[in-house]
């Protein structure tokens, strides 16, 4: 028999509500060559016989005896798959039909890349309305191997990897990997030397659930996101950010002043020295970070007014505005009005699955 070239792998727990938008979103690629691997973690809706009523000849389905949770079940698929290639895709997702075709051409144009990453749409939960990410930035290979310490920038429904490296890594089924799997595979890989390539296209509308762990576990991953990123810079770089900073970048949302501000500009910046004395950087990828650090700090400030009290707010804007050279670069202009003016879309469903 002929050996796939792709392997998708989806876990699926309790997905009848989405489910058939994401099989028939992965079944009506514009690449046909795949296997696609879903795997039913113990669900006790009506998953099993929606799974059941597609008869295409690429569905490899299993069923897990009971419910093992994510990381058990990504690595029982990252083990039967048989593809060159592994692409994640998660059950309440949409795929772009091409977007199997894109990530194998971007592996096919460059042998020296182990991860093809993508951008994604934010969808709401019904699945009628989208948007671009607020927070998406495209960064090179070298600028996102250091700044994935500080956060997370691959799609992990979206994602395409060499098979054999994910077979080498998996994800580690430790309680403190728990939520964050795949921030620590990324930082493991990267830090190893694997070299990760973003599309700078949206290949993927990611669904927005109030039941989706980044709502119900989000105290939880930070906490641990907080425990491995500091470790990372203690064990690499003898660096530390100070707890509370290093919280805030990693997403946690509170008061800010100008004081703190103009200390965690000075952090990061301390931070991308300490990189380029270990490890020099390009001009491109330090361009890059130097950018990432003002988009940081904007969009923090910004999502901060809503916790802070008058003063703290003049505070914030007093900031902004001694930094308002910031803004003449194209990339951040059009960055800070995505944060500011959202602008959703219809999604109409004939022309994308």
């Amino acid at each position: 028999m002929q050996l796939p070239e792709i392997s998708v792998i989806m876990p699926v727990y309790n997905g009848a509500n989405f489910l058939k938008d994401a099989i028939e979103s992965i079944l009506n690629q514009t690449f046909s060559n795949f296997e696609f691997i879903i795997i039913n973690d113990g669900s006790t809706d009506n998953t099993e016989q929606i799974i059941q009523s597609y008869l295409d000849e690429r569905i490899i389905y299993v069923k897990n005896p009971s419910n093992l949770r994510l990381i058990k079940t990504l690595n029982l698929g990252v083990k039967m798959a048989r593809g060159k290639f592994i692409a994640r895709m998660d059950a309440d997702d949409i795929s772009l039909p091409q977007r199997l075709a894109r990530q194998k051409a971007a592996f096919d144009a460059n042998p020296q890349i182990d991860i093809v990453n993508i951008n994604a749409f934010y969808m709401q939960e019904s699945g009628v309305y989208f948007r671009q990410q607020k927070s998406s930035i495209t960064l090179g290979s070298e600028a996102i191997k250091h700044l994935s310490i500080l956060q997370n920038f691959i799609s992990h429904p979206g994602v395409m990897l060499k098979s054999k490296l994910l077979k080498h890594y998996q994800y580690c089924d430790e309680e403190s990997r728990e939520h964050i799997e795949d921030f620590d595979l990324w930082n493991r890989m990267l830090q190893d030397g694997c070299v990760c390539h973003t599309i700078d296209e949206c290949l993927l509308y990611y669904r927005d659930t109030n039941s989706s762990i980044n709502h119900t576990q989000k105290d939880r991953q930070l906490s641990r996101m907080f425990a491995l990123s500091s470790g990372l810079l203690q064990s690499r770089f003898d660096f530390e950010i100070e707890p509370d900073n290093l919280k805030w970048l990693l997403g946690q949302a509170r008061a800010v002043d100008y004081g703190m501000l103009k200390r965690i500009n000075t952090q990061i910046q301390d931070y991308f020295s300490t990189v380029n004395s270990s490890e020099p950087l390009s001009k491109a990828a330090y361009t890059e970070m130097s950018v990432w650090r003002k988009q940081k700090i904007v969009v923090l400030s910004l999502r901060s007014l809503g916790y802070c009290n008058m003063v703290q707010k003049a505070q914030v804007l007093a900031y902004l505005i001694c930094h308002i050279n910031w803004f003449a670069h194209k990339q951040l202009l059009a960055f800070v009005g995505r944060i500011a003016y959202p602008k959703y879309q219809k999604r109409i469903a004939s022309q994308h699955i």
